[in-house]
C-alpha cells in the first residue's frame, strides 16, 4: 500500500525543490545515474550488514542448496 501511495504522490504532487515529471515511470531518468547507483550501493551495504556478511543462501542456511530442496520435497504433502 505504501508503494501505491508513493506512485500516486509522484503522479499528482510535486514536492518543493523537485523537478515535476509528466510520467512517474520516467522519474529515474530525471534523477540521474549517480543517484540510482547510490541507492543500489547503500541497499547492498545494508543487506551485507544485516546478514553479517553471509551473501549466499547456502551460507545463510548453514547447508547446501541441494539439501534445502531435498527437505522441501520430502516434506511436501499434496492437498486432499
Amino acid at each position: 500500500m505504501l508503494a501505491t501511495l508513493g506512485f500516486w504522490q509522484q503522479e499528482w504532487v510535486t514536492l518543493p525543490g523537485m523537478t515535476p515529471v509528466a510520467d512517474s515511470n520516467l522519474a529515474p531518468s530525471v534523477v540521474g545515474v549517480s543517484a540510482m547507483l547510490q541507492i543500489i550501493v547503500w541497499m547492498g551495504v545494508l543487506e551485507f550488514w544485516t546478514n553479517k556478511g553471509n551473501v549466499t543462501m547456502e551460507v545463510r542456511a548453514g547447508r547446501g542448496a541441494k539439501d534445502c530442496w531435498s527437505e522441501a520435497i520430502a516434506s511436501y504433502r499434496p492437498p486432499t
